[in-house]
């Protein structure tokens, strides 16, 4: 069997730093994007707060072109930021700066995010290091997204440099993380897990805080985090679909796992009817079809 065939690309965003007060410095807009926009050949552009600047690579043959082009991008930001009199940063978080002093970019793309979510896009005072992977078979990349979701607790602990907010050590290794769990558009899907054991899980998380927990001062329920934020899909679960309404019917999508063997194609519509039988018309349209349209939004 060939190796697949695959593309990289890497986006990172940077802080940019008034070297006197060491604070981030806004005003990208008139100081340095222009000429980054010039000089990367638009690869360079700016993001929600004017004291970023995220770079973004060309689509790379492997790792070697991709790791070669972002250090020449590198070369080129500091160089433009030196000239101008700042200096550049990659961390996921400023260590003192203030999120309510920073200026929105003047694009109606953010306008629009910041009239959505009001303060909490304006908190939302993170930077990040985004690695893209195009993979040109789809049914291998569902299998290397599979087998990646064991490594992610281990990427997150090498990549940890942000234990520091407005000033404060928080206690945690990465505070980038705990800021962007506040970002109600954040979506964990739980892929090819089934859906009977969830129930018992939300119920249960829902007792635990409510006993042993409450010193963490959530907003939230555990189970209206679920509801707001996370979703799974299932193929044959008859304990699940009896439990629909308890775990929320837009938390939830259908999958037949084609091609694989364990999938339920071609039978596809004889196991739908047996494991929905008794669900409304409205709650198995949700399932199967608009839920997922929502969620990764395949128009109509």
């Amino acid at each position: 069997m060939s190796r697949p065939s695959f593309s990289i690309g890497i986006e990172e965003e940077y802080q940019t730093i008034d070297p006197e007060t060491r604070d981030l410095r806004s005003h990208i807009q008139a100081e340095i994007l222009p000429r980054a926009k010039l000089v990367t050949m638009d690869r360079a552009k700016p993001e929600l707060h004017q004291s970023v600047v995220e770079v973004g690579t060309k689509v790379c043959r492997d790792i070697q072109e991709a790791r070669e082009d972002i250090l020449d991008l590198r070369r080129q930001m500091i160089t433009l930021t030196s000239e101008s009199g700042m200096w550049l940063a990659a961390a996921s978080t400023h260590p003192f700066a203030d999120w309510q002093m920073q200026e929105i970019h003047p694009d109606d793309r953010y306008k629009q995010v910041v009239e959505d979510l009001q303060l909490v896009a304006r908190a939302n005072l993170v930077f990040g290091l985004h690695i893209h992977v195009g993979i040109e078979d789809r049914n291998t990349a569902i299998h290397i997204m599979n087998s990646m979701r064991y490594f992610l607790p281990h990427i997150l602990a090498l990549s940890t440099n942000s234990p520091f907010w407005e000033g404060t050590k928080t206690g945690f290794k990465s505070y980038r993380s705990k800021v962007f769990e506040r970002f109600p558009r954040f979506r964990v899907v739980f892929g090819e897990s089934g859906i009977g054991w969830l129930p018992y899980l939300i119920d249960r998380m829902d007792n635990e805080y409510l006993d042993q927990y409450r010193d963490i001062k959530m907003k939230l329920l555990p189970s209206e985090y679920w509801r707001r934020q996370c979703r799974a899909t299932f193929q044959y679960d008859l304990i699940g679909t009896k439990l629909i309404e308890d775990m929320g019917v837009e938390t939830l999508m259908w999958g037949s796992d084609f091609p694989h063997p364990d999938g339920i194609w071609p039978d596809s519509q004889e196991f739908l009817t047996k494991e929905l039988t008794g669900v409304s018309a409205e709650t198995k349209r949700k399932v199967v079809r608009d839920n997922a349209m929502k969620l990764y939004r395949l128009g109509n």
